[in-house]
């Protein structure tokens, strides 16, 4: 087995990338990045995390997704979107409050504002 000294360059990549919690090995055709946790960790905005923990509540929760049924592509897609929505329940104490629907109406008003709208059917 030969050893040799990484360049600074690459030193310098490897170090921001550990900070991300990514980590690259070398391979003989290149070098690949490996995760160094299973766990990711997402930063929302508030408005934008109640939105999609709307979306996906009446997306994926109703009828097991069927709503979503020609978007989804593979089988683990469904539990996934899941998994984000018990995620999102369990940081938002919006969903439990007796006005979810105002809350969730600025909400969107909130994420229009900043990242404009997409979907002109959309209400």
């Amino acid at each position: 087995m030969s050893w040799s000294i990484p360049s600074i360059a690459t030193i310098i990549r490897v170090s921001a990338a550990i900070g991300y919690g990514i980590a690259y090995k070398s391979r003989a055709e290149g070098e690949i990045a490996v995760a160094a946790t299973d766990d990711v960790t997402l930063t929302l905005d508030r408005s934008v995390a109640l939105v999609l923990f709307d979306f996906l509540a009446r997306a994926a929760d109703e009828e097991e997704g069927e709503f979503l049924a020609d978007a989804l592509q593979h089988k683990a897609e469904l539990p996934a979107l899941w998994a984000t929505l018990a995620a999102l329940e369990g940081v938002l104490p919006e969903p439990f409050a007796a006005d979810y629907s105002a809350q969730v109406k600025k909400a969107r008003a909130a994420v229009i504002a900043t990242h404009g709208g997409a979907a002109p059917k959309a209400r």
